[in-house]
C-alpha cells in the first residue's frame, strides 16, 4: 500500500551503473533479488534481499515498510531535538574524547571567546562542574558535563549563560556576614542580659529556634542589632549567611536591585535577613516589600528580622503595623536604659572589664559618688552612649577607681554634641556658602524628625537619595 519506485534490470552488466544512478537520485534503500544486493551495498545502499516466491516478496516488502517508518520516526526525533537545541537560551560547545570541537551553537558569544573560556576546563577530569567568568562587563556562567553516545564514546559539553554584570550594592547598604563575623562585630562587649523586660527576655530565648518573623523596636542604641544577632547565632540557620540591610541608607538603585535582581538576598533560601531601621522606608516601599515577602512565601524558607526606631515617642506607622500583621511577626520591645536602672551596676562591671582589656588597665570600678551621678543620668543614647562613656572614663582614669569629677567632666562633654543644629542667626551672620547652609538646614530638619530621613526629605521637598547624598 505504498508508492514504491520500481526499476527493472535486464542485464547484470548494467547493475553497477544503475546503483550509481539511484545513489545520485537520493535513494538509500533497495529491495532486490540475488546477485544485486552485494553490488548495492558496495555503492552504499541499504538492501533487503528478496528470495523467489510470493511469500518471500511479501515479507520483504513488509520489512521495507517497517524500516522506512522507523527511519521516518528517527528523522522526526532528530529534527525535533535539533530544533530544541537551536531555540535553547543557552549557548553550547561539544568536544570529543581528543578535545576536538564536534558541535557548537553560539548566539551571545563568538566561538573564539567561548573556546578560550573552556580550554583549561577540558583538561579537568571532573565530569560535572560549574564555573563563572567575567569578560567585557558580562557575567558568564559555564556548566560542564560529560555524556556518552550509544557506543560509549564520551563527549564533553559546555553550556554558557551570558548575563550583564550584576549591580553590586554599596558596602553599607547590604552586607553579608558569617556567624563568627556577627559575633565579633555586633556582640563583642554586649551584655548577656540586654535591657529588656523579663517577658521579652524569655521571649527572645524561646524564639531563637523559631523561624517566625520578628520585629524589634526601641530607641536608638538599645541594642536592636545585637538582639537580631543573638537570634541568628542561636538559631537554626546559624551556619548560613546573615544579611544586614540598612533601610536608612538604601539608594533607589539598591532598592530596585533588592526587589528585582535574582542575585538579591530576597531570591535566596535558608538565610537570615535583618532589615534595620525599617521606619526609614517610604510608606509605598514598605507596602511593596510586604507584598513581595507575603506573595513569595519568603518567611517560610528564611528567617526574617526587622527593627524600627521609636525615638521621640514615635509609634509604628500604619504600613509597618500592616507588615507585622500580615507576616505574623513576633514583637520585641527594648526598654530605654533610663527605665532599666537595676541593670546599670552589672553593666558597669562588664563595660569596665572590657575597657581594661582594650586599654591594658586595671581599673577596679567606680566610686559611690561616681555611680550616683551615672545612675541619675538620662542616657539619651542608651547602650551605645553608655559603652562610649565608660570606655572614655577608663581611658582617662589614672587611679584604681573612677572618680566623680571625671564622670561629671565626660558627661558635660556628652551634652555638647557638635552635630546638633545651631540657631538660625548663626547662619545669617556667618560667611557660610549656600551649600553649607543647605547641609545645615537638612541636618536641622533631620534632627527634628528624630532621624527619619523619609519625613525629612518630604519636609525639604527632595528625594531620600538627594538627602542621603547631601549628608554624606
Amino acid at each position: 500500500q505504498m508508492d514504491i519506485d520500481i526499476y527493472t534490470l535486464y542485464q547484470m552488466e548494467s547493475a553497477e551503473s544503475l546503483m550509481h544512478e539511484l545513489w545520485q537520485k537520493g535513494y538509500r534503500f533497495l529491495v532486490s533479488g540475488m546477485g544485486i544486493d552485494h553490488i548495492a551495498r558496495k555503492i552504499g545502499l541499504n538492501t533487503i534481499l528478496v528470495a523467489t516466491g510470493k511469500d518471500s516478496i511479501q515479507l520483504a516488502v513488509n520489512q521495507a515498510i517497517t524500516m522506512s517508518r522507523c527511519i521516518q520516526q528517527q528523522q522526526g526525533a532528530s529534527k525535533f531535538f535539533k530544533t530544541l537545541l537551536e531555540q535553547s537560551p543557552l549557548d553550547l560547545l561539544v568536544f570529543d574524547r581528543i578535545h576536538s570541537l564536534r558541535y557548537s551553537r553560539l548566539s551571545d558569544l563568538d566561538q573564539k571567546t567561548a573556546i578560550s573560556l573552556v580550554t583549561k576546563e577540558l583538561q579537568n577530569s571532573d565530569t560535572d562542574a560549574n564555573i563563572q567568568k567575567n569578560r567585557d562587563g558580562k557575567l558568564i556562567s559555564i556548566s560542564r558535563t560529560v555524556v556518552e553516545d550509544e557506543l560509549g564514546n564520551p563527549y564533553t559539553v559546555f553550556y554558557f549563560l551570558v548575563k550583564p554584570q550584576p549591580f553590586v550594592p554599596a558596602k553599607n547598604e547590604i552586607r553579608v556576614f558569617s556567624r563568627d563575623q556577627v559575633t565579633e562585630i555586633f556582640l563583642q562587649n554586649f551584655p548577656e542580659n540586654p535591657p529588656t523586660s523579663a517577658h521579652s527576655h524569655d521571649l527572645i530565648e524561646r524564639m531563637q529556634q523559631s523561624m517566625t518573623p520578628v520585629l524589634i523596636q526601641g530607641e536608638s542604641g538599645t541594642g536592636k542589632k545585637q538582639i537580631a544577632s543573638m537570634l541568628y547565632i542561636h538559631g537554626r540557620l546559624h551556619s548560613n549567611p546573615f544579611y544586614f540591610i540598612d533601610c536608612a541608607t538604601l539608594t533607589d538603585r539598591t532598592w530596585n536591585y533588592l526587589l528585582s535582581h535574582t542575585s538579591s538576598p530576597l531570591f535566596e533560601v535558608d538565610i537570615t535577613v535583618f532589615f534595620t531601621q525599617l521606619n526609614h522606608l517610604a510608606p509605598s516601599q514598605i507596602l511593596r516589600l510586604k507584598n513581595q515577602l507575603v506573595d513569595s512565601g519568603y518567611a517560610r524558607y528564611n528567617r526574617v528580622i526587622f527593627s524600627c526606631s521609636t525615638d521621640n515617642g514615635c509609634h509604628l506607622s500604619q504600613e509597618v503595623q500592616s507588615l507585622v500583621d500580615e507576616l505574623g511577626c513576633q514583637t520585641i520591645s527594648l526598654a530605654p536604659l533610663r527605665k532599666r536602672a537595676e541593670d546599670l551596676h552589672s553593666l558597669y562591671a562588664l563595660s569596665i572589664s572590657a575597657a581594661n582589656v582594650l586599654y591594658a588597665k586595671q581599673i577596679l570600678g567606680l566610686t559611690e559618688e561616681a555611680k550616683r551621678i551615672l545612675d541619675t543620668y538620662s542616657w539619651p543614647g542608651n547602650l551605645t552612649q553608655f559603652k562610649r562613656v565608660i570606655f572614655r572614663l577608663v581611658e582617662l582614669t589614672s587611679s584604681s577607681y573612677i572618680h566623680e569629677s571625671l564622670v561629671q567632666q565626660v558627661l558635660d562633654e556628652e551634652t555638647k554634641d557638635p552635630s546638633l543644629p545651631l540657631p538660625l542667626d548663626y547662619l545669617i551672620d556667618s560667611e557660610k556658602t549656600l551649600h553649607e547652609m543647605q547641609i545645615y538646614i537638612a541636618k536641622a530638619v533631620l534632627e527634628k524628625t528624630g532621624g527619619n530621613r523619609t519625613k525629612a526629605a518630604e519636609i525639604l521637598g527632595i528625594s531620600r537619595t538627594t538627602l542621603w547624598r547631601m549628608l554624606e
